[in-house]
């Protein structure tokens, strides 16, 4: 089993589904940098994300565009495209999900100006 964190933003709206017992379930697509360190070239992960129950509650507040962290177990999943050619990819089952917007600097919704006094601190030369 694959156990994936990861920064995602959602590449299209949440679905809502039901499961056979009526529990929410919900599915969407994300975008992850996957560019290394030291390329110039950016490398996408595309994920398929299914989350059920609370998690799926949750998924439901975003839509499209945003900026989430995703926490669950990775499948990889086989399929053949409409032109016959065998696709690849993850899907990823939410354990936990965390918005971008309940993780800001002083957790209101101020500019990003007032957000960042305190955060301009000069980075130590061990680090620069």
């Amino acid at each position: 089993m694959l156990q994936i964190a990861c920064h995602a933003r959602l590449s299209k709206d949440v679905t809502e589904r039901q499961t056979r017992d009526n529990k929410p379930m919900a599915l969407t697509t994300a975008a992850v940098d996957a560019t290394p360190g030291n390329s110039e070239v950016q490398q996408t992960l595309w994920l398929s994300v299914m989350a059920f129950g609370k998690q799926a509650e949750q998924l439901l507040k975003h839509s499209k565009g945003e900026l989430i962290s995703l926490h669950g177990k990775a499948t990889q999943n086989t399929w053949k495209d409409k032109d016959g050619n065998e696709r690849t990819g993850l899907t990823l089952i939410v354990d936990s999900i965390v918005s971008a917007r309940t993780a800001r600097p002083g957790g209101g919704r101020k500019s990003q100006a007032n957000n960042m006094q305190g955060f301009n601190d000069p980075v130590p030369s061990t680090f620069g």
